[in-house]
């Protein structure tokens, strides 16, 4: 929504508003993660440890670095500092990491869609250092590609019938105390799926 009205309304006063809403949106992102990471672990814990099998102190370390470093992003995109960029550009190789990780492990077909689908995760940090620096509203192109390939993966791994998203659709909706069958929630989420794409379109 931000990238379309910024491509329509390119004035001086809006474009500030609407950065400042990317500044939210990357903050919130990487401390949602960081705290993810922190209670529940990350998938690069697992890929290092039972596929690559390094020790669980490496592996409880790069966690650890995983989450200083989002935490010192969400702060960092509302800088304009060498410092800052360089932390900017370090929580989006932690994003890149982690989906990677997510893309090879578990080896399954849906999984492959996961790089796809965390674009936005990756490119956003950058795109604040490039926001800083160019001094202004810069070409949009490459935001435009990352939202659109976000929801373009998140859709195909919805038809592809992921099995966290349909346990996430199925826990959703025992939660709310209405159950669903299993083939319903299939349904469903083939749905979901081709909104999305239809979106990223």
């Amino acid at each position: 929504v931000v990238n379309f009205y910024l491509r329509n309304d390119s004035s001086s006063d809006r474009t500030l508003h609407y950065n400042k809403i990317l500044k939210i949106a990357a903050s919130l992102c990487c401390l949602s993660t960081a705290l993810q990471v922190h209670r529940f672990s990350s998938t690069s814990f697992s890929y290092f440890y039972n596929y690559l099998e390094y020790s669980e102190f490496f592996c409880n370390q790069l966690e650890l670095f995983f989450i200083g470093t989002l935490i010192a992003t969400a702060v960092s995109v509302w800088f304009k500092s060498v410092i800052a960029s360089i932390f900017c550009i370090l929580g989006s190789l932690v994003f890149l990491t982690e989906a990677l990780a997510q893309t090879v492990y578990p080896p399954e077909v849906t999984a492959l869609f996961a790089i796809v689908s965390h674009s936005i995760r990756f490119i956003l940090p950058i795109y604040i250092v490039v926001l800083h620096s160019t001094k202004g509203l810069e070409p949009l192109n490459c935001l435009s590609i990352a939202i659109a390939c976000t929801f373009c993966g998140h859709g195909l791994q919805a038809l592809f019938e992921a099995p966290p998203f349909l346990d996430y659709l199925l826990a959703f909706f025992h939660d709310i105390n209405i159950p669903i069958e299993q083939r319903s929630g299939i349904r469903l989420l083939h749905v979901i799926g081709v909104i999305d794409i239809v979106v990223a379109c």
